[in-house]
């Protein structure tokens, strides 16, 4: 049966699955959420997502993730006031990076709500990309900014910027700079190495 997850600007937390946090170039840390705390002793024994990212990419006053959501695909579409937002579909040829950053606010004082999110599509059996301006849209591209900014928030294609994505047995190295001219903007650059987990036997 086919599922569908729709993106819309205040629902899109329902396309996250696992939680990857940015950490300081040079460590790797395991996030495939094991059953125990894990000690430096034991971290030979998780099987884990595993993520290499320059912490320079994420604001100090909030927390960034990143992850690769499996056999998905972008579905973009319009609604009745014209507003982008996108639905993620079943489709084993592809999968979905997706992005996001969160910034911190107190829970008491809503209109401080702020999150800025990149999507694309990459095909399965792809392992390199290196795309130009107009060229992001082969990858459904798109930057959402999300808060309580009239007239300044929703979601944007993407066709300004360079992405250069790699693929390499387990490994995914994504480096993108990016910008759009529609609404102010705190993201600009992406680069991590995402690492997946190893399947069990």
């Amino acid at each position: 049966m086919k599922s569908t997850l729709m993106i819309f600007p205040k629902l899109n937390n329902s396309i996250i699955s696992k939680k990857l946090l940015f950490i300081p170039l040079g460590l790797i840390v395991s996030f495939c959420a094991p059953k125990k705390e894990i000690t430096d002793n034991d971290k030979t024994a998780v099987e884990a997502k595993k993520i290499n990212l320059s912490d320079s990419n994420c604001p100090e006053d909030g927390i960034c993730s990143i992850e690769v959501i499996k056999n998905k695909s972008i579905v973009v579409k319009t609604d009745d006031f014209g507003s982008n937002y996108y639905l993620l579909e079943d489709n084993e040829n592809t999968s979905v990076i997706y992005y996001k950053y969160d910034r911190n606010f107190e829970k008491d004082l809503q209109d401080a709500y702020y999150k800025e999110e990149i999507a694309f599509e990459v095909s399965n059996d792809v392992n390199q990309l290196n795309l130009t301006d107009e060229e992001l849209q082969d990858t459904k591209m798109l930057y959402g900014r999300l808060c309580f900014c009239k007239g300044q928030t929703g979601f944007f294609k993407v066709t300004k910027g360079t992405l250069k994505y790699t693929k390499k047995g387990n490994e995914i190295a994504v480096d993108l700079d990016f910008e759009n001219k529609k609404v102010p903007q705190i993201i600009k650059k992406i680069k991590a190495t995402i690492m997946s987990c190893p399947k069990k036997g």
